[in-house]
C-alpha cells in the first residue's frame, strides 16, 4: 500500500517505499555514516525503519539519501543474515533473543539491557541507526518470538513498549544548554583571572603606552585573593557541567557526552587561569634589566632608594621598567623581598635623583626621598 504512495506529497515519507519514517538527528548520522560531511547541516532527517527497503536515511528537502552500505555498522532490523545487532550499546542481537526462546521459552534480553542502563555506557544516539534507545524494537522483537512460539501475550505488552529516549525519562534541558552553562562558567573564569593579575599587567601596558600607573596597582591587589577564588570556582563549576553524567544517562537513555573540542577548550583555559594566578611570581623573568653590578664604572653612581607600595615582584618588574626610561639611569634592579630599588645613574647629572622620585610617584609607588643613599661613588660625585 505504500509502495504507491506519491512520496512527493508528503516528506515524512521514505522515497524509496513510501512508508512513515520518523526524525533521526544529525547527530547519529555524522556518528553512523562512513562520509558524514554529506550530512546536510540544515535539512530536517528522518529514518526508514522497513525491513524490505535500502534506505536507511534521508533529507526531508530531498538533498540527501543514504543506504545501508553508507553505514559503518549493520543495521539489524534491515539485515537478513546474522549477525543482526538490535542493541548497540551492550552487544546484544536478535539471534540472542531468538536463542533463548528455542532454549528456554523465553527472552530476557530487555531485563538484561534495563540492568546494563543502570551503569554507564548507553549512548544510543550515537550507536544505533535508528537514533534512540532500543528497547522498543528489542519488545518487538520478542512479541514476534512469542507469536512464532505460540506463547501467549502477556496483558502489559499488549501495547508497543515505550521509547525510552522519549519524553518521559529524557532531561528537558538539552545537552546544548548544559555546554553553555560551562563555556559561560569557563568564560568567567577567565575574566576572573585575568583581573585578578591586574595589579602587575595592568600598570606595565599603561606604562608602555606612556600613561601614568599611580594607584592601579595598589587598586587591583586589594582585589586579588577574591578574585582567585572567584576564577577557581568557575573553572571547577565549568568542569562539573561538562564532565558531569548526564541525567539521561543514569536514567538509561542515550546522551552524548561532552565533546572532545569543549573539552579541549576547557582544559586550555585551565592553563590560561593558571598562567594568569600566577602572573606576579614570574613576572620577573619576563621582564629582566641589566643588573647594576654589571654596568658600574668610575663615571657612575650606584644608589639604593626605599620603595613603599609594593605587592608582588609584578610591581618591581613594573618599576624596573618605568625606570629604566629615565634618562641617565643606566642599570635598575628593584626587589620586593626588600622594598627597595637599587639604581645606577650617571654621576654627572644633578637632575637625575629629582626625575627619579618623580618616575616612581607616577609608577603608583612611594618613594623614601630622605631615605636615598648612596652605595658605591666612584667617581666622586653624588647626584
Amino acid at each position: 500500500m505504500y509502495r504507491n504512495r506519491d512520496v512527493t506529497s508528503d516528506q515524512r515519507f521514505c522515497p524509496a517505499c513510501g512508508r512513515p519514517a520518523r526524525p533521526v538527528k544529525p547527530t547519529t548520522l555524522n556518528a553512523l555514516l562512513r562520509e558524514p560531511r554529506r550530512v546536510p547541516s540544515a535539512a530536517s532527517l528522518r529514518v526508514c525503519e522497513n525491513a524490505e527497503c535500502d534506505t536507511v536515511y534521508f533529507a526531508e528537502d530531498g538533498s540527501a539519501v543514504f543506504a545501508k552500505s553508507d553505514l559503518k555498522v549493520r543495521f539489524g532490523l534491515k539485515e537478513a543474515g546474522s549477525p543482526r545487532p538490535i542493541c548497540y550499546c551492550f552487544n546484544h542481537s536478535i539471534e540472542d533473543i531468538e536463542r533463548e526462546f528455542e532454549q528456554h521459552g523465553h527472552a530476557t534480553v530487555a531485563e538484561q539491557i534495563q540492568a546494563e542502563m543502570k551503569g554507564p555506557g548507553c549512548r544510543c544516539e550515537l550507536t544505533n541507526p535508528l537514533g534512540r534507545c532500543c528497547l522498543a524494537s528489542v519488545n518487538d522483537v520478542v512479541r514476534r518470538c512469542r507469536l512464532q512460539s505460540g506463547v501467549p501475550l502477556p496483558s502489559e505488552t499488549d501495547t508497543p513498549a515505550a521509547d525510552c529516549c522519549g519524553d518521559v525519562c529524557c532531561p528537558t534541558q538539552p545537552d546544548s544548554a548544559r555546554a553553555g552553562g560551562g563555556a559561560i562558567a569557563a568564560g568567567g573564569s577567565l575574566l576572573a583571572a585575568l583581573m585578578s593579575s591586574a595589579c602587575c599587567w595592568l600598570p606595565l601596558l599603561l606604562i608602555a603606552f606612556g600613561a601614568s600607573a599611580a594607584g592601579v596597582g595598589g587598586f587591583f591587589e586589594q582585589w586579588r585573593r577574591p578574585l582567585v577564588a572567584v576564577a577557581v570556582i568557575l573553572l571547577a563549576i565549568g568542569f562539573y557541567q561538562t564532565y558531569r553524567p548526564h541525567p539521561a544517562t543514569e536514567a538509561g537513555c542515550c546522551a552524548p557526552g561532552p565533546s572532545r573540542i569543549r573539552q579541549a577548550s576547557l582544559w586550555i583555559a585551565s592553563v590560561f587561569v593558571l598562567a594568569m594566578v600566577l602572573f606576579p611570581n614570574y613576572i620577573r623573568y619576563v621582564v629582566s634589566p641589566a643588573s647594576p653590578a654589571d654596568v658600574v664604572s668610575a663615571a657612575e653612581v650606584t644608589l639604593s632608594v626605599p620603595i613603599g607600595g609594593m605587592t608582588c615582584d609584578g610591581c618591581a618588574a613594573t618599576l624596573e621598567r618605568r625606570l629604566r626610561d629615565v634618562s641617565d639611569v643606566l642599570a635598575v634592579r628593584v626587589s620586593y623581598a626588600t622594598g627597595d630599588a637599587t639604581i645606577v645613574v650617571g654621576a654627572g647629572n644633578a637632575t637625575t635623583r629629582d626625575r627619579m622620585v618623580t618616575a616612581i610617584r607616577q609608577a603608583g609607588f612611594e618613594p623614601g626621598a630622605d631615605q636615598i643613599h648612596v652605595v658605591t661613588n666612584l667617581g666622586g660625585v653624588s647626584p
